[in-house]
């Protein structure tokens, strides 16, 4: 009797690669969008993510239209006033996104042990760098060559800086190692108690790998470094678990004092202050404050905040009610984490617009129009309570357009079109190790020249504006406390299963007679149709 081959299960990388080439299916025979032609692409990687950043938006552009400069219904307004302005916020984001994805996909196929941890990153010879969590980030480890990929693998080799000190006898060398193999307990049950705490945030992704190869991500060790710094200040997480789930002390089970809020707004910033570490690259801060921010969610929270109290001062206008908290909480589904704040600060400026006379509508109702020819409709008078309500229900539509449809469309119009460019140039290289590191190093350099950004940092004035003012407090913690609530998130590239959550449901047959009549009308022309490539 023969023996059973088990099936080798497929690396990240090769998921990935994989991925892009369905997605890149989908956005052609799904959407039928126009790729680029691949011929043309810059031959310096200098200019390759730009030229991908263009291209990506002259592909995207059919799917929103004009929308995308308006997705709270008032155009003009930033950070979307122009074509080139969108271009770029859809482009930073897009760029900062994929870096993030393939350097996790590095990190779970190079899982390390504690012990590895502390003798390849951790390691100081002239402080107790294991014990006070020196950060050494990984982009910085690789342009340094501590850590070199193999050739066509994912897999890195990496040289310990205690393979190159020079000590000065054998007792300083015997006793460096000994700290250093000694502190791996300690960097072990620190960083499990971090992410213990950080576990119950329901957008924080671990920085440890689970299953067979256990052990920590190479990607996120320095991200460990800069959270078990502060792990018992994180206590205050555990805090905002009890006031979500009612176990605050009576009477007020589901709130946050002001010593509270201070306190978690102090680690906020405390986390993000990285500009103290001289072995963090440009990419390595991109990345780590992406994470504290993925995870904690306090910058979007704080900004959505300053709106809401803003337009009370201004225009006496409540939004503390627990529907029109939830409303205004949808924030939290953008998924492009360095400028999302900038789409609140958006959304609220179209609020004013429409209050002083500016008509807006939602998306909606401007395809509907569309469809039915009716552009000529003289928009009929509002009130005040009849504007915020129309307002509220834009809103919710223009984060639901943002976080499901705008920002993982183009993000997988980039990574398929930078993806393939990439391949290309490795003459059309099927080796996903090889075509993912290429990618990465790309992306790594390109933010590493400063071309991206993103320094979260809460100010003084937002905890200041609510002291002694019990009222306002209470409308605070509200606000934080709903960060607690999952959302969904709708990952690039897509696949099926992402296009599933996009497109209509099948309801009692409607979405097939839907599908019989696109069969039938396939040979008429469509306004606005791309060209099928």
């Amino acid at each position: 009797m023969g023996r059973i081959m088990m099936k080798k299960e497929p690396r990240s990388d090769e998921r990935f690669v994989t991925r892009c080439a369905i997605a890149d299916n989908i956005l052609r025979y799904s959407f039928r969008l126009d790729r680029p032609d691949l011929s043309k692409r810059p031959k310096k990687e200098d200019a390759l993510i730009d030229w991908a950043v263009k291209e990506a938006y002259a592909m995207f552009e059919p799917l929103v239209g004009d929308r995308i400069a308006k997705p709270f219904g008032v155009g003009c307004l930033p950070p979307l006033y122009g074509k080139e302005a969108v271009q770029n916020f859809l482009g930073e984001n897009a760029i900062a996104q994929l870096y993030c994805q393939l350097r996790e996909i590095i990190g779970e196929e190079n899982p390390v042990s504690a012990y590895e941890a502390v003798k390849y990153t951790y390691f100081g010879s002239k402080e107790k760098s294991s014990e006070k969590g020196i950060v050494t980030g990984m982009d910085y480890l690789i342009q340094n060559n501590v850590y070199t990929f193999q050739t066509g693998s994912m897999a890195l080799n990496k040289k310990s800086e205690l393979d190159t000190f020079e000590f000065q006898d054998k007792e300083e060398e015997k006793k460096i190692k000994k700290k250093c193999s000694g502190a791996n307990s300690t960097l072990k049950s620190s960083s499990e108690s971090a992410d213990k705490k950080l576990s119950i945030l329901p957008q924080y992704k671990s920085f440890f790998v689970s299953g067979k190869n256990s052990g920590f991500k190479l990607s996120d060790l320095d991200v460990a470094a800069i959270f078990r710094r502060y792990n018992k200040a994180m206590a205050a997480l555990y805090i905002v678990k009890d006031a979500y789930d009612g176990l605050r002390p009576e009477p007020d089970k589901h709130q946050l004092t002001m010593q509270e809020i201070r306190k978690l707004k102090n680690l906020y910033n405390n986390l993000c202050t990285l500009n103290d570490n001289p072995k963090l690259t440009n990419a390595d801060r991109l990345y780590i404050t992406i994470r504290i921010e993925q995870a904690l969610g306090i910058q979007l929270t704080m900004s959505l905040w300053e709106n809401v109290q803003k337009l009370h001062e201004a225009r006496r206008i409540e939004l503390d009610d627990v529907t029109s908290i939830k409303q205004m909480s949808t924030c939290h589904m953008l998924g492009n984490i360095i400028n999302r704040a900038a789409l609140v600060d958006m959304a609220f400026k179209t609020l004013n617009e429409m209050l002083d006379g500016m008509p807006a509508e939602t998306w909606r109702t401007e395809i509907e129009k569309s469809i039915k020819g009716n552009w000529g409709t003289t928009p009929e008078m509002e009130n005040e309570s009849e504007i915020i309500r129309k307002w509220k229900k834009i809103y919710e539509e223009g984060m639901d357009f943002m976080a499901n449809w705008v920002v993982p469309l183009y993000n997988t119009c980039f990574c398929t079109i930078l993806v393939k460019a990439v391949k290309a140039d490795l003459n059309k290289s099927n080796n996903s190790s090889e075509i993912i590191q290429t990618t990465f190093e790309i992306l790594a350099d390109y933010i590493d020249e400063g071309k991206i950004k993103f320094e979260p940092h809460i100010s003084e004035s937002v905890c200041n504006s609510v002291k002694r003012k019990p009222d306002m407090v209470r409308k605070l913690s509200d606000y934080i406390i709903e960060t607690l609530t999952p959302v969904e998130e709708i990952e690039a590239p897509i696949t099926c299963n992402e296009l599933d959550q996009m497109i209509p449901k099948k309801v009692d047959g409607h979405y097939l007679n839907y599908i019989k009549t696109q069969f039938m009308d396939r040979k008429n022309p469509v306004a606005g149709e791309p060209r099928k490539s």
